[in-house]
């Protein structure tokens, strides 16, 4: 199905500027450009923000999927946007150590909005904010660099 959003243009008339469509489970962003559509994936957060109002014109599977606020879902679809599995993004934050790069930054700020990110040398070590969820990257160097990212739920 699909919303397609439209521009006026001077003579009043209604062109298709964008067609948001929910295809095999995944959000798109198929603008029309003069030489042709532009097929993108866009996350769930995207596609509610371009639909708006238009929400109530969404069939019943795309109003359930586009209303899932869950926290790891949504940091999941984030990796899978990124071009990563979590088993991928955990053996990137490895090597980033490895060669002596952060990846913490990269990974708060692609994850703002969406849950905090922590480091700690120990199960017991992350510290963030008990209300959010996070995701917290575990660093254990006693046998090289191994990597763990773990999801911790919060009580908000």
């Amino acid at each position: 199905m699909g919303i397609v959003l439209t521009y006026v243009v001077a003579n009043g008339e209604d062109i298709p500027g964008r067609e948001i469509v929910f295809r095999d489970g995944k959000w798109y962003d198929e603008c029309h450009e003069q030489l042709g559509k532009k097929n993108i994936r866009i996350s769930r957060t995207e596609a509610m923000r371009l639909i708006g109002d238009e929400i109530s014109f969404l069939s019943d599977e795309e109003k359930r999927d586009i209303l899932i606020s869950d926290t790891l879902s949504c940091v999941k679809e984030k990796f899978e946007l990124l071009g990563f599995t979590w088993e991928e993004m955990e053996d990137w934050c490895e090597k980033c150590y490895r060669l002596g790069l952060n990846p913490l930054p990269a990974l708060r700020d692609n994850l703002k909005g969406i849950c905090n990110v922590a480091f700690a040398y120990s199960m017991s070590g992350a510290v963030f904010s008990p209300e959010k969820d996070g995701i917290c990257c575990w660093l254990d160097n006693s046998d090289g660099y191994s990597v763990s990212l773990q999801f911790c739920r919060g009580t908000e």
